[in-house]
């Protein structure tokens, strides 16, 4: 089944807003500037944010919403489970996860893969090329949100 990915403009005073819905019209609803994280094991997407992880199996997604979009020129450095380092700065990414294969994946909000890149324990992928908007870039099976 698939899934779409919609990306809606808010105003300045709105919720900053991840929302799920699934087949049975069941809504989820996360603060994004609270998600760390989304990674995908086996048929979960898990969403990993300050409070906990949620599990939601990919086959029931109908679409999931992002009701803002903003810009930022920078993210923090940060590990992700599995000891992948990824860093942005000045908008190139780097990863590293020493002795294995490095697969890089971009997706827009439309779902729509932008970009893919493969490189043996590090990788380097230029960012400031992309259009401004949001993004999902996935390094092996880990994701995290880019907003450029």
């Amino acid at each position: 089944m698939a899934f779409s990915l919609a990306c809606l403009g808010a105003s300045a005073d709105s919720t900053v807003v991840f929302e799920v819905k699934t087949a049975d019209d069941q809504k989820k609803e996360f603060d994004i500037r609270n998600v760390d994280y989304i990674d995908f094991q086996g048929d979960v997407m898990y969403i990993h944010y300050a409070d906990g992880t949620e599990g939601i199996d990919i086959a029931s997604i109908e679409e999931m919403v992002f009701n803002t979009i903003t810009g930022i020129e920078e993210v923090r450095d940060f590990t992700l489970p599995g000891d992948i380092q990824i860093s942005v700065d000045r908008g190139i990414l780097s990863a590293a996860l020493p002795g294995q294969m490095l697969t890089l994946r971009i997706f827009d909000m439309q779902g729509h893969a932008v970009d893919m890149a493969s490189a043996e324990s590090e990788l380097t992928y230029n960012l400031a090329d992309l259009p401004k908007g949001l993004y999902i870039i996935m390094v092996n099976d880990k994701a995290i949100k880019y907003i450029r």
